[in-house]
Formats: C-alpha cells, sequence, structure tokens
C-alpha cells in the first residue's frame, strides 16, 4: 500500500525543541494547576507524572479527576509568545512542499495553538487539516483509540496509509503497532534502533524519499 497522508505531530516536531516554546507551555501548564487547585511544586509535579502516564496529557488527569474547563486550559497553557521565538521557515516549506501525499497535523494541542505555529512557521498553506486534542476526546495520543477516532476524522484511511511523524517514542510505537510507517523526530538524543530517526523535520528527505519509499535502520 502506498503512502498517500503524512500525520504530522505538532509541538517539538514541526519546530525544534531547542526553541524552548514547549518549556514555556510546560511552566503555563504548572502554573495553572498551582493556581487551580492550589497544591504545592512537588505535589504538581507528582499529579503531572501520574496523569501523564496514566490519561496521556495532564490535560485528561484535570478533566476527569478535577473537573477543569478544557477550554480554560488550553487558552491558559498556549499564551506564549509563539511569534517572538518560531521563525518563517522556507527551507521546511520548500521540502514539504515537494512532498505529493496529503498533510494533516494531529495533536494533543488544540486548532488554535496550532494554526498560530503554523502561520508563524509559514507551512499553514499546506496543511489540509488538523486532528487535534479535543477532537478525540475522551482520549489523546498515545492511546490507540485516539488513533483510530483521527483515521475516521481525516475519512477512514487505512495505517498502512499513512506515515506518522512525531517527537514522542510512545506515539511512535503506538503508531507502529497499528501498522503505520513512522518517523521519529529527536533533536536530542540517539537515534532509535528501531525507527527512522531524524533531527528536525528538514532532514526528512534523508529517510523518506519523494517517492514514497521510507529507510529503516540497518540492525
Amino acid at each position: 500500500m502506498s503512502i498517500t497522508t503524512m500525520i504530522l505531530d505538532l509541538d517539538e516536531t514541526i519546530y525544534p525543541s531547542s526553541t524552548g516554546l514547549w518549556d514555556l507551555i510546560g511552566d503555563r501548564i504548572f502554573v495553572f494547576i498551582q493556581e487551580r487547585l492550589g497544591l504545592n511544586p512537588e505535589e504538581i509535579r507528582t499529579l503531572q507524572y501520574s496523569y501523564f502516564n496514566t490519561y496521556g496529557t495532564t490535560l485528561r488527569g484535570l478533566e476527569i479527576n478535577h473537573d477543569i474547563d478544557t477550554r480554560d486550559y488550553l487558552d491558559y497553557v498556549h499564551d506564549v509568545p509563539v511569534e517572538k521565538i518560531l521563525s518563517p521557515d522556507p527551507d521546511l516549506h520548500a521540502i514539504l512542499a515537494g512532498y505529493p501525499q496529503r498533510k494533516v497535523i494531529f495533536t494533543n494541542s488544540d486548532k488554535k495553538h496550532t494554526q498560530r505555529v503554523l502561520t508563524r512557521i509559514g507551512i499553514a498553506d499546506l496543511i489540509d487539516g488538523t486532528v487535534d486534542v479535543q477532537d478525540i476526546a475522551p482520549h489523546c495520543k498515545p492511546q490507540p483509540e485516539a488513533f483510530q477516532t483521527a483515521l475516521d476524522l481525516l475519512g477512514g484511511i487505512r495505517p498502512d496509509e499513512c506515515l506518522f511523524i512525531d517527537d514522542s517514542l510512545k506515539n511512535i510505537e503506538t503508531a507502529a503497532k497499528l501498522g503505520m510507517s513512522v518517523v521519529h523526530v529527536n533533536e536530542k538524543k540517539q537515534p532509535s534502533l528501531l525507527y527512522p530517526t531524524i533531527r528536525n523535520l528538514k532532514e526528512l528527505p534523508g529517510v523518506f524519499s519523494i517517492s514514497g519509499t521510507l529507510q529503516y535502520p540497518a540492525h
């Protein structure tokens, strides 16, 4: 089956982790919990670790256990200076434009934040759609149910028609188990022995050809 759709994560995949944007979002998540729940720093760290590992995101845990308003949370944590931190990337635009596949964003973030990032980097015109954290509720990546919902929302496409690109190894593992081709974006760590790995999205042609051939690691 040929790859017809590129499914891209947003944060720390579309842009490098070294920009620090996600760190600022993480700081906002911490302050949100502190202000809304009145917890001390150690309690917040414990809660975040527990919710991330149990539910996939801190947001889902807050929704389930504390009746946190989703829109309030998303607006608060994404109130970061995207336009000051990220820059237009014409080289990335040229690389992605060279691929004939449909390109969509699949993110545990929301559409508002997604649009800000895509517009600032200058690739919004190449993206054919977004499946965000509200679309896949009550699930989220890396849960298989979230992936199936995304596939359904994208027209009922088959996993083996998709190339999934993400910085999270847990998300990559779920996608691979479902039958997707995968590329792991990993700026800081050693390449995976199981999956094609790139430091940033502009290295994609090194592992995925315009003709749709994916190069897996030799081992």
